[in-house]
């Protein structure tokens, strides 16, 4: 099965990963400008390492990675498999 095969037979979870990828969108902008406007070139690299994450999440969660059978997805279960309570 392909991605846009995998995604349509999931649309209704897509479709929550995809609000959830644009929340974590705009936190990433946002502190891309709190990394802009730091005047200590430590925290702004901190912060631009913290907008860059966000941004990795949420190109995870557009690409359906977090869709069952998917690779984010499968570390979950094998985790709750081995007994651990949470991801």
């Amino acid at each position: 099965m392909n991605s846009t095969e995998h995604m349509r037979e999931f649309a209704d979870l897509y479709s929550h990963h995809l609000y959830l990828a644009g929340f974590v969108r705009e936190w990433a902008e946002a502190t891309k400008r709190d990394a802009e406007a730091e005047k200590g070139i430590l925290e702004a690299e901190y912060l631009e390492g913290y907008a860059r994450a966000l941004r990795d999440i949420t190109e995870h969660l557009e690409a359906g990675e977090a869709l069952p059978g998917g690779p984010l997805y499968t570390r979950v279960v094998e985790r709750i498999a081995q007994g651990e309570r949470y991801a």
